[in-house]
């Protein structure tokens, strides 16, 4: 790395774009649940979608001898444009709900069949018949007037959410750590790598679950010191 006044180089953290209305949303957001104690966490259903590649992108460590550094033991294969599913999940503290996988593009209609079919199962599953809330971001297909209108009529009490706020979000911390721990995967197609993947959201443990949903008032006390700023999570 290249020292320039002091400094060495290194590469930028990559965050959603923050306008002003943005941070200042964030700030409200996380001023207003910064007292929520763990039993008012355990309530939500957190869900979002996510991709996942065929091969796992990103640096793998190898011990090797000394000019084997091309032998193809060692070496990592990539593909230019690997395959890939969609996925969208959803999780609380006390377990992981059902996985789907998105086929195509998915619009307002495919999201409401999601929650049709897999949001509101896997709500009774985790909460049975004590109150929850239910997070989502603010998609436009998420916030569409079909899916509104259907929340509404099932008597879902919906988390208000402010928008590019992913690091508000433990979901996307347990897609890394599902992404992390299948890290090796061999899969062949598509097929493979969704199954693949189901099982490993599967055996994710509660403990991890747990501890997540636990972070939620540091998340909100990160955001209230960066001032509605982007945090380290």
């Amino acid at each position: 790395m290249v020292k320039v006044g002091g400094l060495k180089s290194r590469r930028a953290a990559k965050k959603p774009f923050l306008s002003e209305k943005n941070r200042i949303a964030r700030l409200k957001w996380a001023r207003e649940h910064l007292n929520w104690t763990f039993d008012d966490w355990k309530k939500v259903l957190w869900s979002d979608e996510s991709k996942f590649l065929l091969r796992k992108r990103g640096s793998r460590l190898v011990r090797r001898p000394v000019g084997k550094r091309y032998d193809p033991k060692y070496t990592q294969k990539t593909v230019k444009h690997d395959k890939y599913v969609m996925i969208w999940g959803c999780f609380s503290s006390d377990g992981v709900g059902k996985l789907h996988r998105i086929h195509g593009i998915m619009n307002a209609r495919v999201y409401r069949v999601i929650l049709i079919y897999k949001m509101i199962p896997s709500s009774i599953q985790l909460f049975g018949g004590s109150p929850w809330i239910f997070q989502h971001d603010n998609d436009p297909k998420h916030t569409s007037m079909i899916v509104r209108a259907y929340l509404q009529r099932k008597g879902v009490n919906v988390l208000t959410w402010p928008a590019q706020s992913p690091d508000l979000n433990p979901i996307e911390n347990l897609w890394s750590e599902l992404d992390n721990r299948l890290a090796d995967r061999q899969c062949n197609n598509e097929e493979d790598l969704f199954n693949v993947l189901k099982e490993g959201w599967e055996q994710l443990d509660h403990n991890y679950l747990e501890k997540l949903i636990k972070s939620m008032p540091n998340r909100c006390r990160e955001v209230i010191k960066a001032k509605g700023r982007h945090t380290k999570y």
